[in-house]
């Protein structure tokens, strides 16, 4: 029979036994320092990526550390594959307005509002933000915004030098 310091199941014992009260600890600290909400973030996370997105945001903002979070939760993770890229690039951008309309909402003190599926892009965004549904002029005047920045890329004066 073999010793149990051979198991593979054994191998790591000490370690997780030393790493897994500290977390909690963590994640305890966190719940008391920054709320339930950061708390509950972090614990969620994958155990090896945790703790780098939690100094990731303690050094570089909520925003990012939320936009980084995005790539634990996905297969892919060969960055030489354009479909993969791809992918992860219509994930972030389908998620972002969600974590911006939620962030602003946290920070206002107000309660994190669910994206809704019936609604449209800009529709559904005000509503995260608002709680209320918007009038259509209010959309089309957002989806007007939208499309303005996204065609410039570039602030209007260096765009009026290029014309």
């Amino acid at each position: 029979m073999p010793a149990l310091s051979q198991n593979p199941m054994f191998q790591n014992l000490p370690l997780k036994l030393v790493v897994t009260p500290v977390l909690i600890t963590g994640a305890t600290l966190v719940g008391r320092r920054w709320g339930d909400a950061m708390s509950g973030w972090l614990v969620g996370l994958p155990l090896t990526s945790g703790p780098v997105v939690f100094f990731l945001a303690l050094d570089q903002g909520n925003r990012f550390a939320a936009v980084a979070a995005l790539g634990m939760f996905y297969p892919g993770r060969t960055v030489q594959d354009p479909e993969n890229n791809y992918w992860f690039a219509v994930r972030l951008i389908a998620k972002l307005p969600t974590i911006v309309a939620a962030f602003t909402r946290i920070r206002r003190g107000d309660e994190y509002v669910p994206p809704r599926d019936d609604l449209e892009f800009s529709e559904n965004f005000l509503y995260m933000l608002s709680e209320r549904r918007p009038d259509a002029i209010v959309c089309q005047v957002f989806d007007a915004c939208l499309i303005l920045h996204a065609e410039h890329t570039m602030n209007a004066s260096t765009f009026c030098g290029l014309i």
